[in-house]
């Protein structure tokens, strides 16, 4: 990041806002890919036997594609030369990334499935294994020790930022799951331009800054 933020919630909604609003075209580039893979999903979904084939794509392709959204935010994040097409770059490393991008959200689940408290406390500290894996092209193993590590002493920051992004999701899912008309489309535009390009600098921007601030320990 060019510019200092703390760390923290507020750092990095900062550094989330100044992305947005310097790189508005160069993100509606990244989003578009997104939602082209999303209509790809409704296309597929239209055709007989449809549903499964938009389930199997949404776990295998998606869960790369998504990872390779945040790998895209982080470049933005630290405002480099970037193009929608490093978005692409995890599916060199399919076999991998996708197990990461499984795996994490599933440890993740389970904890809050069963022990809500220890659930919260897996996802501030794997939370960051799916950006540690695209970022240094780590393995599951490697990108779980990656994020512990670096999440050490700034859990309780991670915890908020997750709780707040997961907060407004849900209010802005609301409309539309309830089928409240223009209410619906227009929460579901504000979740796909705003909130989702938010989120993954939010997100990115503490990534970066967690990292940067254990520099010394040689990470």
């Amino acid at each position: 990041m060019n510019v200092e933020y703390t760390v923290g919630v507020e750092g990095w909604f900062a550094c989330a806002w100044h992305v947005i609003k310097t790189r508005p075209n160069l993100i509606l580039r990244g989003l578009s890919v997104m939602l082209l893979f999303s209509l790809l999903g409704i296309g597929l979904g239209m055709m007989p036997g449809g549903s499964a084939l938009v389930l199997i794509l949404q776990i295998t392709v998606g869960q790369v594609l998504q990872a390779g959204w945040y790998l895209f935010c982080l470049r933005l994040v630290r405002d480099e030369d970037v193009s929608p097409a490093v978005m692409f770059e995890p599916f060199r490393r399919f076999g991998q990334v996708w197990l990461v991008t499984i795996i994490i959200p599933l440890i993740i689940a389970t904890g809050l499935l069963f022990f809500i408290v220890p659930g919260l406390y897996l996802w501030a500290r794997f939370g960051m294994g799916i950006f540690a894996a695209v970022d240094r092209k780590l393995n599951l193993d490697e990108a779980l020790n990656f994020s512990t590590r670096i999440t050490e002493g700034s859990r309780l920051q991670i915890l908020l930022l997750h709780l707040i992004m997961a907060g407004l999701g849900i209010l802005l899912v609301i409309p539309s799951v309830f089928e409240m008309g223009n209410l619906g489309v227009i929460t579901f535009l504000v979740y796909l331009f705003f909130l989702t390009p938010l989120f993954g600098t939010a997100y990115a921007a503490a990534y970066e800054s967690l990292v940067e601030t254990r520099v010394e320990e040689d990470l």
